[in-house]
Order: C-alpha cells, then structure tokens, then sequence
C-alpha cells in the first residue's frame, strides 16, 4: 500500500528541562480530553481548545518564529538559501505546505499544518517541590542509606518516577484526579482546585503516610520503622483501573488504584464515599522480585453486581503473573457499598531475566514487550482467537537512522484496525503485528517502515524548527540521520483514530554529555497520522459509530468522546466540506426519546436517587443528545459559512436536553415527597428546598404528577381559600423576583432572566433557581452556570507537611443531619447536564 498523504502535525511545543525514563505511561490521556506527559520535575498537564465558553489560553509563539534584528534574520535567510543551493535544491520550488514534495530525488523534510493553524492548548504544571520533598521524608521516619541494606541513594532532589490517571467522575469539579510517584517511592493523590486546565492542582492525599498507619502501630508512629515497613511503603509501580460499568447511590466507585512495593506486594486502594482513600485489599506476589509493570484489564460482568477484572504483573526477572479482582455491590453494609475479593495469582510466562518494558491489554489479548521481541497472551476461544497461550515474536530492525534497531523500549501498545496491534518504541521506529485472531505475525517490514516514516518525518520536521536549531544542546556536525528521538511516551487520542501524541528529545553524538536542565529541550507533538496506510473507514462513519453508542457522560466527557474526529477534520485538506455530512449526522430528529425523564423504569431494590443518578447519566438518548451538542457548538464557530444552521441546531439540542434533565428532577422531587408523605417521616424544608421546589412547579410543563410539590410548598387545596386559587383549582406559584429591585423576572430562551429595570441573572442548569452567590461553577464546554454544593463552596484542602489529609473531612455530613433535596441533585450533577463538560470554578 502506498502512503495516501503526509502526517499533519496538530501541535509542536518545546519544553525546557529533562525526560524521565523511556517506558509506557508517561504521555497519557484522560477521559476529560487532558494530556499529560512527565519530565524530571514534574508533570505537565495540557489541554486542547477546541470549544469552550472560558477564555482562549495565551498564543504561543509559531515554532519558527524568532525575535532577531532585521539584518541579522536576512543574513540567516541567506546562509539557508546557500546551504540549499550546494546540496543542489532551488529554495524558490520548495513548498513548505507540500510535506511530500520531491526536488531533483530530494525529499523535502517538513510535514504539514492545518490551514487554521495549529491547535491552541491550555497549560499548567503539578511540581515536586523539593522542601515539602524533605520535610515528608521526617514524618515517614525512613532509615537513611547505610544504616539498613533497604535504604536508597540519597538524591539532591526528589523526582517523579509515575503519574497516572483516574477515572473521571472522582473530582468534585467532575473530572479526573492524579496519583504521582516520585523517586523516592511516596505516593499522592492529586486534584484540580478551581479550573484543571489552567489552574494549579493540590495535593488532597499521601497514600504513602495511610500505607504507614496500616502498618505501624499508633505508639510507634513517631519512632523510625522497621526494615520490613519501610519497604512496604516505598512505591516502585501503580496503575489505575476504570470504575466499574454502572451507576451506584454514591456514585461512581472510582476504580482501583494498585500500587505494588518493595517487598513484593500489591496493596489495592479504593476511594469509600467520603472521599477517603483506604486500602481494601493486601496481595503477596514475590519474595524475591518487585514488580516493574502492571495492567488492568477491562470490566466484565460476572452478574447482577459482580463485576470482574484482571491485574497483570510484569517482575523484575521478567516473568509475567496475574491475577482476577472481583467486586460485587454489598448491600448488607451501608458504610461499604462494594466488597472486594482476590483469586488466586496465576503465571503466564516465566522468567528469562529480560526486563518487561510495557504491558498491555489489547482487545482481550496481554501484550508485553521485551528488548526485540513482543509477546502475546490468550487464555480462551473466545471472541474470535483460535489459538491459546503465549505467542513470541522477534522483532527486526525498520529504517536506516541512528537508533532504528528493535533493542529499544517499548514506549506504546495500541490497537490497529480489527485484527492488528502497533508497537512504538523509544526510537519511534513502529512494528506492526498482524493476524491476532489466527496466527499472530509481524506485519510485511514496507507497512512497518511506512509507518516509522510518518513519525521520523514529523521528528525532522522538529529538527528542522528555529526553536531547536538555535537551542544550546544543537550543535553542529549531526545530519539527520545521525539523530535519534529519544522518546519517553506516546499515546494515541481516542484510541484507534491513528491520532499520536508523543515527547521526544534529540540525541546525537554531540548532545550526549549535556545532562543539566539549561541546556536540554523536549518537543511535545500531536499528528494525524492516518495517511501512512489510509483509513478503512470515512469520517462521517466514524462519528456515526459513536453517535450510535454514546459513552456515558460522567464517565467519558462527550468532548473528549469528538475530539479525534475533531483533530481529523481540523486538519483535513478542505475541513468546510465536512459540515454537510455534520449536519446530517446532529439532527435530532433521527433520535426517538422520551422528554418526560422516565424512559427507564426503577429497578428491584433500586432507591429513587440511583434511579436519578441512572437517568441523568446512563440514558444513551441523553448521552446521545449531549455528543450533538458538543459538535454542534464546536462546528458553529468552525464553520463560518454553516454557522446558522448550526446555532439553529445547538438551540434545539439544548431546549430537547433541558426539558429531559428538568423532567427527570422534577419526577424524582414528586415520588421523594410523596414516599416521605407516606412514611409519615415528613419534616419542615429548609428555605434553600422551598426556593428549589417553587422552581420546579413554576417551570413545570405539565407532565408530571407534582401534587407532593405543591402540598410541601402550599398546603393540600382544600385548607387554602378560594378567592387564592387559579381557574385550574391549583393554588398559583409565586414568580421570580429580581434580587436587587424585587421586581418580577421574566426568562428568554438561551436561559437569561430580566427584570423590568434591566437587571440580568443566569439560572442554574440544575436546580433553575437564579444565581445570585459570586462562587458558582461553569461548564468548560458549554455555556451551562450550576450553583455549587455547600460542601464544595470550600477550595480542597492540601495535606498538611506531617502527610496528614483533610480534605475529606469537608464531606463528611453530621450524624442526626438531614440532607437538602437541592444538595442531593446539585452532587448528583457531577459534571454539565447540559453537555457532559467538566465544571470549572468562578472563583
């Protein structure tokens, strides 16, 4: 197959500073649509804009844009056209939009940009700060090296070593928290404050001073641990596996968060409902190895609230266990919703004391790498394989550039197409493994090779900027085939688009000695690199495949669900000729739901406030609805010459999604009131639910039975005048009344209430009553305003310099309280009901 176009680079930013370790994990996404990838001293966290009511982020300047006299930038632009001119190449035929151009059998070095230009990112940083680094290490107690053989090398500074994700949901802005392991083996547990785009992230735990307490008794905290607790307490690997596949009272469960030690265990962490980290289970694995890689595989359904899930282990003598986790719904406790059991550990491979440099689950294969090899695991004849066990494959060199051997770490394992997995290792050579349901094999070296070249074309085109070319590490006397890109990590976006992102830096012979921050520089890239094998399947196909099966909302945030298609069209040839297909594809009258909020009836045993949870967040036509919404506002300010029609559309998506949310709210606000009624438990409401309630029957469209409503505001009709009733016989609700003038208050169609003075007031997407606090919170997507939970109102709280956290303390409710139903759906609305977005704080 011939190579159908160039790679087009979406993004191009230079970093100062030094990469960490070459392995799988350091370039990774969330399912927010954030990027984050790991240097020395912390991480970086970088979010596309693509569509968003919040403020652009600042512009950086064009790669090869450089601030230098005028004479001197014609002097330079002259030594170019001389450079070019002895290698034979005429610099007035050179196309810098043409990255496939040929001159005289020369291939021009330079991929290409989309038309608009590269995508704008967001930016902000997690830092290891050193001194809190030190005064952390005092309330461990750790030996200092020498006195004890588990002791470590002292740095001069602490590092990070790990950072992964959690599942999105977890946050109380709706999004996803951040485990971080340093260099010296401490865990914390990371949250946004107030925007976790732009915004700085506190540390809210440090599972490291939790792992101590579960180990060292109460009297002995202040005196230095024994050999055995310090190890256990030093960090050498985690991950973090996906919440399970359902809604559940108290939310989503929020994973497991393994992280195995120094002495040969795995201690499995949960997140309980108050926010607090403990861990639930303790797993011996080895006496004599650690474990350098770990996996979860995905969910599986086992039955009616048992779910299973694997954790494979890669060993430091190269051999590779796993073993089955399941948790299954608890309802005889109502402290611990979920029970966790442990099967027994089992071993896949044996040890060839070759170091395992990723692990993997690839549609329901394990895959893990070794220096020039790939191995594979299947364990049943399932799903299509027809071969069992582990496969071997050797691995070959591809390409002729320094680096270009099949020795170097594996630094990605993704999915290729239905029946294909693709390698990248540190070097960005790429191996294509093919046949995975038959017979595993390499792929043909020419499909290989072609894809190495779309990776190698955008390094050069790196190579090739101002900003590395007048950096202290470049130095003369390197060709490009001399340089190898050190790369620390990549990831796809969105998985099977072939959409990468990766960190590089260049090496070569003359660089190799400059180890100092100052003087080394890593590129950070995005690019479409689906023309190096073109594309099975067209875009509008693609897109139909997700609007068909929406991920839910609370787990996958709709934009970050778009944003592949998104990337492609951004950087397709003629992007405007995508808007017809988009508008087809968005048009809601193709999706047959109910308005009312009871298209899903309650289950066996299911309380009313899971049912809401339910159908707020696992209603596939609402989610379905949420993904139109966020391409159409995307689209109205992509496509000018569509704008119209797709504000039209973004309008009625809107009106068809607030009138579900408003429905559902309202119903479950009826049967709450009336099972209290029935019970006999019916207790006075607070000021804030009476303001929540008259707001639900003054917007109330008549689909719902809200007699309960009405009787807690006003009384039953029959104790109420006549001369106070409408003609309907109901006992009329009072408007809204302005704030600042009392006057009534009247609401347009995008959500804006007025007053006759020309007073203007946002309501809240939820709750519908008007804000009136100056601390709210705001969709990052759309342009959806929520009032905040009390418990949230408070910024989180940082862990104290001792390792002790109290950020969970802010959602603990007093014994004997009783919760306001208004509280309940504000927390129940973890994230934008409108479209799914992230929330963001005012202040």
């Amino acid at each position: 197959m011939a190579q159908k176009s160039p790679p087009v680079v979406l993004a191009s930013r230079s970093f100062q500073g030094l990469i960490p370790s070459r392995e799988s994990g350091n370039v990774a996404w969330n399912s927010d649509g954030q990027c984050l990838f790991i240097r020395r001293k912390g991480i970086h966290i970088l979010t596309p804009f693509v569509t968003s009511t919040l403020p652009p982020p600042p512009s950086f300047a064009d790669p090869n844009v450089q601030l230098e006299y005028g004479v001197r930038a014609v002097n330079r632009a002259k030594k170019q056209a001389a450079e070019l001119e002895a290698e034979g190449i005429d610099p007035d035929t050179l196309d810098p939009d043409d990255g496939e151009g040929r001159i005289e059998g020369v291939t021009a070095k330079i991929a290409k940009r989309p038309q608009g230009g590269e995508v704008n990112w967001w930016w902000t940083t997690i830092e290891v700060q050193q001194d809190i680094a030190r005064e952390r290490d005092e309330a461990y107690r750790w030996i200092d090296t020498g006195d004890e053989f588990s002791g470590t090398i002292t740095d001069r500074e602490s590092y990070v070593r790990k950072a992964v994700w959690s599942p999105s949901g977890l946050s109380e802005l709706g999004g996803c928290l951040m485990a971080v392991l340093t260099s010296t083996g401490q865990v914390s547990i990371y949250a946004p404050k107030s925007d976790p785009a732009s915004k700085q992230w506190a540390e809210v735990a440090d599972l490291t001073i939790l792992q101590k307490e579960s180990l060292v008794p109460l009297p002995a905290q202040d005196s230095d641990v024994s050999v055995q607790a310090m190890m256990e307490m030093r960090a050498v690997c985690m991950d973090w596996s996906a919440s399970v596949p359902a809604s559940h009272e108290d939310g989503e469960s929020g994973g497991i968060l393994a992280i195995a030690n120094r002495s040969g265990k795995v201690g499995l962490w949960i997140r309980d409902e108050h926010k607090k980290f403990h861990r639930a289970r303790y797993v011996d694995i080895s006496n004599h190895f650690w474990v350098s890689r770990m996996a979860w595989s995905p969910w599986r359904t086992a039955g009616e609230g048992v779910y299973d899930i694997d954790l494979a282990l890669a060993l430091g003598d190269g051999s590779v266990h796993l073993f089955t986790v399941r948790q299954q719904t608890n309802a005889e406790n109502e402290d611990e919703p979920w029970s966790y059991f442990v099967g027994e550990k089992k071993a896949i491979d044996v040890s060839d004391q070759r170091t395992v440099t990723a692990i993997a689950w690839i549609k329901g294969l394990l895959v893990w790498t070794k220096s020039k090899s790939v191995h594979l695991y299947n364990e049943h004849l399932r799903n299509g394989y027809k071969w069992t066990g582990v496969k071997m494959l050797k691995l070959e060199r591809v390409g002729g550039w320094a680096g270009a051997n099949a020795l170097s770490s594996c630094v990605d394992i993704q999915a290729y197409g239905s029946d294909a997995l693709l390698l990248t290792l540190s070097s960005l050579t790429r191996h294509l493994v093919t046949s995975l349901h038959s017979q595993p094999t390499l792929g043909a070296l020419a499909d290989s090779l072609r894809l190495s070249l779309a990776t190698r074309t955008c390094f050069y085109d790196y190579l090739h900027q101002v900003a590395y070319k007048s950096a202290p590490a470049r130095q003369t006397g390197s060709d490009d085939v001399d340089v190898t890109a050190v790369t620390c990590g990549l990831a796809p976006v969105g998985g099977d688009w072939h959409i990468d992102s990766w960190v590089t830096e260049p090496v070569h012979l003359h660089n190799l000695d400059s180890s100092t921050e100052g003087t080394r520089f890593m590129n950070f890239m995005v690019a479409d690199l689906s023309g190096a094998l073109g594309d099975q399947q067209t875009l509008s196909e693609r897109l139909d495949s997700i609007l068909a099966h929406p991920p839910r909302a609370i787990a996958q945030s709709p934009l970050s669900a778009v944003l592949p298609y998104i990337f492609r069209v951004w950087a397709s040839k003629d992007a405007q000729s995508h808007a017809e297909d988009l508008l087809e594809l968005c048009e809601i009258n193709k999706i047959a739901m109910s308005t009312n909020g009871a298209s899903s009836p309650a289950l066996v045993g299911e309380s009313l406030f899971t049912l809401l949870r339910r159908r707020l967040w696992d209603d596939g036509h609402l989610n379905g609805l949420r993904l139109r919404l966020v391409l159409a506002l995307w689209a109205s300010s992509h496509f000018a010459s569509h704008a119209a029609n797709f504000e039209g559309l973004q309008h009625r998506i809107a009106a068809a999604i607030r009138g579900y949310v408003s429905s559902a709210i309202t119903e479950w606000a009826a049967l709450t009131l009336s099972d209290e009624s029935s019970s006999q438990s019916v207790e006075p409401i607070s000021p804030r639910d009476r303001e929540f309630l008259r707001s639900l029957l003054a917007h109330d469209e008549g689909k719902i039975n809200v007699d309960s409503i009405r009787r807690t505001i006003v009384g039953p009709p029959a104790s109420a005048r006549e001369d106070t009733m409408d003609e309907n016989g109901q006992i009329p609700v009072d408007e809204d009344q302005c704030p600042a003038c009392h006057q009534a208050v009247k609401t347009d169609s995008s959500g804006t209430a007025t007053c006759v003075k020309g007073h203007e007031w946002v309501r809240c997407a939820v709750t519908n009553v008007l804000v009136t606090t100056p601390v709210y919170r705001v969709c990052d997507t759309c342009p959806a305003i929520s009032l905040l939970p009390q418990r949230h109102i408070a910024l989180p709280i940082p862990v104290g310099t001792d390792g002790q956290d109290a950020d969970w303390k802010r959602f603990v409710r007093p014994e004997g309280t009783r919760e306001d139903m208004v509280e309940r759906v504000l927390e129940v609305s973890g994230c934008c009901v409108m479209c799914g977005g992230r929330w963001t704080r005012s202040m």
